[in-house]
């Protein structure tokens, strides 16, 4: 799974607890979300206890600065396994709440919201200038191999990138083998934020 998304549903314990074996008791049949962090909503995994709660959800999205939720445009159902399914909500607008409506809500166990794929994941990565210190290297493609500490010691190896400031200001560049999408970008600095 890509980065999932954090987010806050006051009064249901059970779907914030990562844990697909704790579900809706029945009692409800809408579920609403608020996205810690506003995104363009790309899918949705939601896992449910009974097999035959699959085709009875609903995903609305409420886009930021918005009075009113909208259904996605194009959505699209993909069958994970009989009890887990991944609904495709492809819309570059930028939502902050979301709501899961139906009978299958009343078997729904898990919400997984995507924060989106790292597309920038081993491509090819370029700076000014490398910073070194003893052994360690602060190479361009520290930025895109995934990890995000600053220093894994069973590896001794640096995480980051530093260009060195003796010459001259510093750039970084990054290129993509193909085209690609950006909703968001993340930037992990040497402090870990």
């Amino acid at each position: 799974m890509s980065d999932s998304v954090s987010y806050q549903a006051n009064d249901v314990p059970w779907l914030l607890d990562l844990d697909d074996r704790t579900c809706n008791d029945g009692s409800t049949s809408t579920i609403h979300v608020t996205l810690d962090t506003a995104i363009p909503i790309t899918w949705v995994r939601v896992v449910f206890n009974y097999a035959d709660s699959i085709d009875n959800i609903r995903l609305f999205y409420k886009p930021q600065n918005s009075m009113s939720m909208t259904s996605c445009p194009d959505k699209r159902k993909a069958q994970v396994d009989d009890k887990t399914v991944d609904i495709s909500c492809q819309t570059s607008v930028v939502a902050e709440e979301l709501s899961l409506d139906g009978d299958g809500v009343r078997r729904l166990c898990s919400l997984y919201i995507s924060g989106g794929r790292n597309v920038a994941l081993k491509q090819t990565a370029e700076q000014s200038s490398t910073f070194e210190l003893g052994t360690g290297r602060w190479n361009a493609k520290n930025a895109v191999d995934g990890r995000t500490g600053v220093y894994e010691e069973a590896k001794k190896s640096r995480t980051c990138i530093h260009t060195d400031p003796r010459r001259g200001p510093g750039w970084w560049k990054l290129k993509f083998s193909s085209a690609v999408d950006i909703s968001r970008f993340l930037i992990y600095n040497r402090d870990g934020n």
